[in-house]
This record gives C-alpha cells, sequence and structure tokens, in this order.
C-alpha cells in the first residue's frame, strides 16, 4: 500500500495496525534510494522521527537492515548510515510452463542464490492437471529447502501460461488446467503468500521496468510461444481488464472463416502462429519435423520459395494483431517475446513496414530484452508483496 501526500512525499497511513506498512515504507525507500540517515528516511517517507527510530530499531534487530557505516558529524554524534540487507531474505519465482518449470531463490537484493529447471512432464507426455501440480508443489517445497538454508523465503510468486485471478488460474489450455485455485492450493501446503500471475503480464511488468518500454507510459508485450498473449501496461500501469482478461490476443479472430467455429482451447491467432501452429505448417511444406519455429524458417527462406511465403503470411498475421490492439490502445512501444517471438527478430522491420501508411499512429516494435523476463517478473511481483504489505515479523 502506497499513499502520496503534498510535494509527491510518500505518506504512512494512520492506523496501529499499519506498524508493518510503515516498516515496508522503510524498506522500498531504502531499496530505491540507496543508504540513509534516519533523518533522511524521515523526509523521504513523511514519518516522524519517532516513528522512525523505533521502527528501525526492529528492522536493525532482525537484520534486515544494516548501519552501513557514519555521516561526518555536524556538531552531534555522527548519524548512522543504514542500508538495506536484501540477503537477508528471499522469494520464490516460478516460471511455470508446459514442458518445463524454471525456479529460483532469489535475495530481496535481486541476487540469484539458486536456479534450476525441471521437467514438467516426463519427455513425450502431455500435461496432466494433477501431475503439473505435483511436480510444481514437490519443486516448490525443494527450494525452500534451499532457501531456508541462507535467507527463508517470505513469498512466492508463479508465472503461468493462462488467464489468471486472485490465485485463479481460469484457464491455461497448454497446462489442461481450468478453475485451478493455484494460489489457495499453494498457501495451504507452503504456509507463505503466494501470487499468481499471467505470463505475458510478467513480461510486460519486467520490461516496462527495466528493458526495452523503459521511459514509455504505454506499452504492450506481445509473447509468442505455445499460446500468444499481450500484456498491457496503460498510463504507466499494468492493465488486466475485467476478470483479468485483456490481452488474450491469440483470441484474435483472424478471418470471416474463424467464426464458424468455437475455440475453447487454444484462440485463432495463436493456433497459427503459435509454437504448434507454425510448426505444422512448417512441415506442410516440407520444412522440419513438425517442431520448427520461426527462426528455422527465416533460415531456409533465403533459398526456399514456400518458406518465404510462410514468413510472409507469419509477419501479415502478426502484423495484423499489433495493428488492432494499436488502434485500441495506442501505444508507444510494442515489445515481441516468448520463446518464438524471441526468434523473430528478423520479421521486426517486415511489420513496421506494413503498419506504415494504413494505422494512424505506429509504435516501435522491439525485441524483448530482459533474459527470464517472466521469472525475474515473478521474482518483483514477490517482492512487491514483501515490501508493500510487509511480511517481516516485527516485535512492535
Amino acid at each position: 500500500m502506497e499513499l502520496h501526500g503534498q510535494h509527491g512525499k510518500r505518506m504512512s497511513a494512520t492506523t496501529r495496525s499499519v506498524a508493518k506498512v510503515n516498516a515496508g515504507l522503510i524498506l522500498a525507500t531504502l531499496r530505491e534510494r540507496g543508504p540513509l540517515s534516519r533523518r533522511e528516511i524521515a523526509l523521504a517517507t513523511g514519518l516522524s522521527r519517532a516513528t522512525v527510530n523505533r521502527l528501525t530499531d526492529a528492522l536493525l534487530a532482525d537484520s534486515v537492515i544494516v548501519a552501513d557505516r557514519t555521516a561526518p558529524s555536524t556538531g552531534g554524534r555522527p548519524p548512522r548510515i543504514l542500508r538495506y540487507n536484501g540477503q537477508r531474505r528471499s522469494v520464490l519465482a516460478i516460471d511455470l510452463g508446459p514442458r518445463k518449470i524454471t525456479g529460483a531463490v532469489i535475495d530481496m537484493d535481486g541476487a540469484f542464490v539458486h536456479r534450476e529447471i525441471r521437467a514438467t512432464v516426463p519427455s513425450g507426455a502431455d500435461p496432466q492437471p494433477k501431475q503439473v501440480f505435483n511436480r510444481l508443489l514437490e519443486f516448490c517445497l525443494d527450494l525452500l529447502k534451499i532457501a531456508g538454508e541462507r535467507c527463508p523465503a517470505q513469498a512466492v510468486a508463479v508465472s503461468v501460461p493462462g488467464r489468471t485471478q486472485n490465485g485463479l488460474v481460469e484457464f491455461a489450455p497448454a497446462l489442461q488446467w481450468w478453475g485451478m485455485p493455484l494460489g489457495e492450493l499453494l498457501r495451504e501446503r507452503l504456509e507463505l503468500p503466494v501470487l499468481v500471475e499471467n505470463d505475458v503480464n510478467l513480461l510486460a511488468l519486467v520490461e516496462h521496468r527495466r528493458g526495452a518500454g523503459v521511459g514509455s507510459q504505454n506499452m504492450v508485450a506481445v509473447s509468442i510461444g505455445t499460446g500468444v498473449g499481450a500484456g498491457l501496461v496503460l498510463d504507466g500501469r499494468l492493465h488486466r481488464g475485467w476478470q483479468g482478461g485483456a490481452g488474450e490476443l491469440g483470441y484474435l479472430l483472424v478471418e470471416p472463416a474463424s467464426l464458424e467455429q468455437p475455440w475453447p482451447g487454444f484462440g485463432d491467432l495463436e493456433s497459427r502462429i503459435g509454437r504448434a501452429g507454425i510448426g505444422s505448417r512448417a512441415l506442410a511444406i516440407g520444412v522440419g519435423d513438425g517442431t520448427a519455429n520461426i527462426g528455422d524458417l527465416l533460415a531456409a527462406a533465403a533459398t526456399d520459395e514456400p518458406a518465404q511465403a510462410l514468413v510472409n503470411a507469419f509477419t501479415d498475421e502478426l502484423a495484423f494483431a499489433i495493428a488492432n490492439i494499436s488502434v485500441v490502445v495506442s501505444p508507444e512501444v510494442v515489445v515481441i517475446g516468448g520463446q518464438v517471438g524471441r526468434a523473430a527478430d528478423g520479421i521486426r522491420t517486415g511489420i513496421r513496414a506494413r503498419l506504415t501508411g494504413r494505422i494512424p499512429t505506429v509504435p516501435r516494435v522491439l525485441q524483448a530484452q530482459v533474459a527470464d523476463a517472466e521469472l525475474v517478473g515473478a521474482a518483483e511481483l514477490a517482492m512487491d508483496h514483501v515490501l508493500t504489505v510487509n511480511s517481516l515479523s516485527l516485535s512492535s
């Protein structure tokens, strides 16, 4: 929870129950600004000196902050400079996909303590709902043990390739999940706060904070992998839409014939330009064994006319999608990521050429920059929760 008062200063709420929120405010300030004296903390947060003294004493006792050094004296006792000690605690970040689960223990300074990849299901098998959950739970429990040896975890965040809302995975076709109460089930077993978020929203979050979208107020991140989705940052904030349904780009209808059949699992667009769609279309023209991606097609297109035609069709379909979302939300930047999208850097020029003169405002089309963006985004989501809700155990 973050409140703002005059001159943009952060303010504390006034009830006794928000002592932990005020402590979280101090921690967030030290993380953002670096080491500060108690006086500087009070000025930066708008908290009283007495409140800052009391809460920083508790945080020092718990080693969540440490005395970094003393500043030069201005006539009295030299003030101590306090520094956030992010190595003391951690979060678990999980990027859950249909083929692999990437999990990490990341300390509150953002450093990877441990990173590991495991198969979601045995090789060649299709995901089964219960099996996927059990693999995920087992992985989380193992990561919690690793974290406990060095920097106990304070929260867990899971990136999921599907529509999510308040911990519920409403649907994730790649995992065969429909109405999966993932947050609730994990909280019961892990006994920690658990946050569940759509993977493309996390891609958008981290690319906006530290990647290709830095400095933009309106940005769309398009992820192309097993499915196709978009994460929307509008007026500087992640936009989830009604019931968390914003950005389901894979369900764009491509042609009139698309209206003649239901799309209960994967949508029309992602059935064409997602991993499976590209693989099957490439196989039909003799490229690859059904697992080819757009990078393979781009390589083949140099000497193969059918491959070039398929690259052009892929570019057309993605350009249509970007054009349609651009005329609705008018982003400054469209960032392309995902496993398929990252291999498609060679088509960005073609997309912009197709859009120029066809829509009123053509966004910059950029490649995603942050490695492990969904995993890093999950970590940042969990850290945001720890700092704003402040689940630290304070004595007062």
